[in-house]
């Protein structure tokens, strides 16, 4: 199951933020970000693509309409500034349960919601 496309700005360590259009796969735990320019044209141009496998991150912080995945050793991953506090809550849901999944052992019954 992936969440539908949306379109942030990623800030990667040490490097500049840029817009992406982010993809999150929660079957794999991966969130794919294609770097995304606009043409003078009004085309979008994708570029450079980055997969962020969530099976390296040890948890995600949340504030300021940002969301920054953590590594194992408690280093910054990679920040994602999206615009609409809605969007914000369900990336973070689907992070957050990727990540406890991914703690439990990863599969088993999941649980109902309600």
């Amino acid at each position: 199951e992936a969440l539908q496309e949306q379109v942030l700005v990623a800030a990667f360590p040490n490097q500049v933020p840029e817009v992406h259009i982010a993809t999150f796969d929660t079957g794999k735990g991966e969130i794919t970000l294609k770097e995304a320019t606009v043409r003078q044209s009004g085309e979008v141009a994708l570029g450079k693509q980055t997969i962020i496998s969530l099976a390296d991150a040890s948890g995600v912080d949340f504030g300021d309409g940002t969301l920054a995945i953590m590594g194992k050793k408690d280093e910054l991953q990679v920040q994602l500034h999206i615009e609409s506090p809605d969007d914000q809550q369900v990336w973070l849901a689907a992070i957050t349960a990727v990540l406890e999944q991914g703690r439990s052992g990863g599969g088993g019954g999941g649980g109902g919601g309600g």
